[in-house]
Formats: structure tokens, sequence, C-alpha cells
């Protein structure tokens, strides 16, 4: 079988003129190749940087929206806490309002998570990539979190304050203008409504499921609503009564029923600013800001990831450099 040197090539010029170009012809091929793969690898990457990006971007304008919906809440919480009306009543409605306002963008801003969790979850994932996906899975567990957290408040806000709506919180039983008339009709007529509204309250409230948050202050409205019931049953029952003891000795039942007011509403007025201060605890958005801020913390480091990675990107696109050098 023959043998052939390199030394036989010359004898041969057009062979090795063809080797050559079969040479080169394979190198070029060999780099559009690579070059082609690589440029389909940056244009994927680009691809998914530009998918997550939007998502983060579409989230934090989301967030942002949430945020100016709580404010105005809070802005008009503040504006009744300084408005009672003549009652010494509060118009919680307003609140209630509000609050239906924040459900409907938590609503959206946990549609919106869901769908843009599905499309990252949808898209090819590069390999080097997989921990910036992880961050954006924890990012998505700690929003659902947060959201379903707060929208559990609100819903229990809502419930709580439309039940408390019914019943004069924070008014004066022991008022001069009603007992003053001496009118045991309308007096009488007054704390027997007093009784049945605070037992409907009182039975709706128990069947509440209360978040840790608001423990306490369902607790003190409790013993509200227990020293009202005590006070008005007992100034019922008195006025009530069909033969009462009139001698010069015995007080008469009014001035008897006004002394059980005077008495439950002292017990009352000791109550009231454990009772207000807990209300403005729990309505502040401190909490609820603070929980934010941790979810801006993740976006910003999610960020800052993704601005590295277009700063590679770029120079990786921009290369001159076959093979990566």
């Amino acid at each position: 079988m023959p043998k052939f040197a390199a030394k036989d090539l010359i004898k041969f010029p057009n062979a090795l003129y063809f080797v050559s170009i079969f040479l080169i012809l394979l190198l070029v091929a060999v780099y559009l190749i690579y070059e082609f793969h690589r440029q389909l690898t940056i244009s994927a990457k680009q691809q998914y940087i530009g998918l997550i990006s939007a998502n983060l971007i579409s989230a934090d304008q989301s967030i942002d929206e949430l945020l100016n919906t709580l404010n105005v809440g809070q802005s008009s919480y503040n504006k009744i806490l300084g408005s009672k009306d003549a009652s010494g009543t509060f118009n919680y409605n307003i609140i209630v309002g509000n609050n239906q306002k924040s459900l409907n963008q938590i609503e959206l801003l946990k549609d919106n998570l869901n769908f843009q969790k599905n499309l990252q979850e949808n898209a090819k994932t590069p390999g080097e990539y997989r921990g910036l996906e992880n961050g954006f899975n924890n990012y998505y567990t700690e929003s659902t979190e947060f959201l379903e957290k707060l929208e559990q408040n609100y819903e229990y806000e809502n419930g709580l304050l439309k039940n408390l709506s019914q019943i004069s919180v924070g008014s004066d039983i022991s008022q001069k203008d009603l007992w003053q008339t001496n009118d045991k009709e309308l007096i009488l007529n007054y704390f027997t409504n007093l009784k049945s509204g605070i037992a409907s309250s009182l039975e709706k409230l128990s069947q509440f499921k209360t978040p840790q948050k608001y423990e306490e202050y369902y607790n003190l409205h409790l013993s509200y609503l227990q020293l009202l019931t005590s006070a008005a049953e007992e100034i019922v029952s008195l006025l009530e009564e069909e033969e009462l003891i009139q001698d010069s000795e015995s007080p008469g039942s009014i001035e008897v029923a006004y002394k059980v007011a005077t008495e439950a509403q002292n017990e009352i007025n000791l109550l009231m600013p454990k009772l207000v201060e807990e209300r403005e605890r729990i309505f502040k958005l401190k909490e609820t800001l603070a929980d934010v801020e941790k979810l801006a913390n993740i976006q910003q480091n999610l960020e800052g990831e993704i601005k590295n990675l277009y700063q590679l990107l770029y120079a990786q696109s921009s290369s001159k450099y076959s093979f990566g050098f």
C-alpha cells in the first residue's frame, strides 16, 4: 500500500493547494458555527434577562400603586380620628371603603405576580442563571406571603369596623341631655336598642377569626361591649319594673339607673385610652411599610444582579475575538 509523506505533496502542488483551502474552509466553518452558537446563546440570555427585567419593573410599579392606596387610607383614618361627630362616634365607613380599594389593589397585584411567575416558569432558563431564577422565586414567595397577610388583615379590619359602626364606640351613656329629660320611656328605648345592638355585635364578633396583630384590640372591644351590655341590661331591668318602692328614703328608678350608667361610664373612661392607643397602633402603616421595605431590598439585589449580567452580555456580544479570547 503506497505511503505519502509531506514531501510527496510538493510533487503535487495542486493537491497542496486544495488541502490548504480545505483546512481554511474547515477553520472558517468551525468559527462560524462557534460564533453562531455563541450569538444564539447570548440572544437567549438577553431574552431571558429582558423578560425578568420587565417582570421586576411591572411588580415594582404595582407595589408603588398599592402603597399609594395604603397611604390614602392612612390619611383618611387620621382625618377621621380628628373629626368625631356630636355623639362621640367615628364614621368607619370611609376606612372600610379605603380598605376595599386596598383589597382590590392587592388582588390585582397578586394576579400580576402570578402571571409573571408563570411566564418565568415557561421560559427556558440558561444554566448559569439558575441562581438568578432562585432569587426571583424567593421574591415571588415573599411577595405572595406579604400580600396574603395584608389581604387577611384588611378583610378582618373591614369585618370588625362594619360591626363596630353599629355601636356608638366611645359614646357617653351617662350623657346629661338624655337623663335630664327624666323621660322614662325615652331612656328605656335608648338602652333597649343599645342592648339589642350590642348583642348582635357580640354574636358577630364571636365568629371572627382574629389575627394575632388584632388580638389586643379585639379583646379591648369585647371588654368595652361587655361593660355596655351589662349596664344596659341593668338599666332596662330597673326601668321595666312595674312596682318600685316609692318612699321618702328610696330613690326613683331613673335616679338609680342614672347611677348605674355613671358607674359604668367611669369604667369605660378608664378603658378608652387603652383602646384608642391600640387602635392607633394597629392602623398605622409602620408594620406594613417594614414588609414593603423588605421586598424593596430583595428587588434592589435582583436589579443589581441583572445590571451586572447586562454589562457582561454587552461585553460578550461586542467581542471581536473568536473562541472567547
